[in-house]
C-alpha cells in the first residue's frame, strides 16, 4: 500500500474551435462534400473536432457570428458524438441574431468511467454536427462551435501548498 499526498498539479483547460460559413464545404461522415447551407439538399454529419483518447469535455458553445439567412425552413445544427448526434447540443437554430450564444454542458449522471467513456471522454469520441437545411438556399451565416477539454493525467504545472 502507498502513502498518497494531495495533488498539486494543474492543467489549463484546451478549447478547440470549429468555424463555418453557410457556403464552405466539407466532407461529411460518408465521405460527400457538402455545404453548410448554400445548397439546401446538403444536410449532413460532419467530424468537427477530433478529439485525442483520454480528453473529457467539461463544456462548450455555439456561437452565431453571422447570422443565417434563409427565406423558409428548418436551418439547423446539434452538437454530439459518434454514438449520440445531439448529446451535446440538441437542434438549434441558425438564424439567430448575431451574437446569440448556445451553451452546452457536459451531464455524466452515473458519474462512471463507462458513462464519461460513452458521452466522448475517455474514448476520444470526435465532436460531430448534424446540418439540417429543409427548405431554401441560404445566403448568408457564419458560427463557431467551441469545445472546452482537459486530458486525463495531464499536469502543466505544480503550485506551491
Amino acid at each position: 500500500m502507498a502513502k498518497i499526498l494531495a495533488t498539486r498539479d494543474a492543467q489549463r483547460t484546451l478549447v478547440s474551435e470549429f468555424v463555418f460559413n453557410y457556403n464552405d464545404t466539407m466532407l461529411n461522415t460518408s465521405g460527400v462534400e457538402k455545404t453548410f447551407g448554400s445548397v439546401y439538399t446538403d444536410a449532413g454529419t460532419f467530424e468537427i473536432i477530433k478529439l485525442p483518447p483520454g480528453a473529457l469535455i467539461s463544456h462548450g458553445e455555439v456561437v452565431v457570428l453571422t447570422t443565417g439567412a434563409v427565406t423558409s425552413g428548418n436551418y439547423t445544427i446539434a452538437v454530439g458524438n459518434s454514438s449520440t448526434g445531439d448529446l451535446y447540443l440538441a437542434a438549434i437554430t441558425l438564424v439567430a441574431t448575431a451574437g446569440t450564444k448556445y451553451p452546452f454542458t457536459m451531464n455524466t449522471a452515473s458519474g462512471t468511467d463507462t458513462a464519461v467513456s460513452a458521452i466522448g471522454g475517455q474514448a476520444g469520441l470526435n465532436v460531430r454536427m448534424t446540418y439540417v437545411n429543409s427548405a431554401a438556399n441560404a445566403t448568408a451565416g457564419k458560427w463557431a462551435v467551441r469545445v472546452y477539454w482537459t486530458l486525463d493525467y495531464k499536469a502543466n504545472e505544480t503550485y506551491p501548498q
